[in-house]
């Protein structure tokens, strides 16, 4: 067999190109754009796999049809989404990884509408929350089939529409103002606030006052005040050492005397946590470390 002879590496590349033609696969983000432009944009688009689809028949407030998409429902130019069933994915597990890697991230927002049909949930339930997390996908619960047909219907329906839609209106008055403020304090009611608007008269003269001035105004009572004073003057960053040793803990005595349980709080001072002590009838004690001492506040 007589070897060609090239004059120059153009004419090499250019025999090679004719003697071995590449076939290339167009990309499947541009074959979903394709795919997309033939679909009306006021529909969504049912993959064909979810034909049987129990949550079909109560979609019934949009438009809907079937079509060769990759994700299961196509609600909108950038939004897809993939159905779960909660028990199909105790039987495979490895389901729903494949289908979030045949999205390939190609649409701006990616869901994973997961049906929860099963009782025992909790395990199942945060194996898929690590996959939505890992993979940058919203994940959507829903408990029946018609709370996740609303959820698809609502996600269509809201394709167009801006954010300030489903934003709360805080007003731009200024007493609506001082109300978003202050009402994020617990217990502090709108009531309050117009309160100590009336009592101080601004916020800068509510943030210098005392706990014994909050307190004095009506309705005000000890508790509010302190934790709004809390709330006024504890810095925005604190130390974890310092947090810690300051923490006041308490220490509940349980002691079960044939079968009735006696409690005899007393007060203690621990850098991380509250212990709590079981004393049982065999004189046996088990102490059980508690994050936070709320409960016994």
């Amino acid at each position: 067999m007589q070897l060609p002879v090239y004059r120059s590496e153009q004419h090499q590349r250019q025999h090679q190109q004719q003697s071995c033609p590449t076939f290339q696969q167009p990309l499947p983000i541009l074959k979903q754009q394709q795919q997309q432009q033939q679909f009306p944009t006021n529909a969504i688009i049912v993959s064909t796999r979810q034909e049987g689809n129990p949550v079909l028949k109560y979609i019934r407030n949009v438009r809907w049809q079937f079509g060769d998409i990759v994700p299961d429902f196509l609600l909108g130019r950038e939004t897809a989404c993939l159905f779960l069933s909660l028990r199909f994915h105790l039987l495979k597990p490895e389901y729903i990884y494949h289908r979030i890697k045949e999205l390939q991230r190609s649409y701006r927002l990616s869901i994973i509408m997961c049906h929860v049909d099963t009782e025992d949930a909790v395990e199942p339930l945060a194996q898929v929350t690590r996959a939505a997390i890992g993979n940058d996908c919203t994940l959507v619960c829903g408990w029946s089939n018609q709370e996740c047909a609303r959820y698809l219907e609502t996600f269509k329906s809201y394709e167009n529409k801006p954010a300030e839609v489903i934003q709360k209106d805080l007003g731009t008055d200024y007493l609506s103002r001082i109300n978003a403020a202050l009402t994020v304090v617990r217990g502090v009611n709108k009531t309050d606030v117009k309160t100590l608007g009336d009592r101080f008269g601004s916020v800068a003269v509510i943030f210098k006052a005392s706990a014994e001035e909050l307190q004095a105004c009506p309705g005000i009572g000890p508790t509010k005040a302190r934790r709004l004073h809390e709330t006024f003057h504890q810095p925005f960053r604190r130390s974890i050492s310092a947090a810690a040793a300051a923490t006041p803990t308490r220490v509940m005595a349980i002691t079960t005397v044939g079968g009735l349980e006696r409690q005899q709080p007393f007060e203690g001072r621990q850098q991380t946590a509250s212990i709590v002590a079981y004393v049982q009838d065999d004189g046996e004690e088990a102490a059980a470390f508690r994050e936070s001492d709320e409960d016994f506040m």
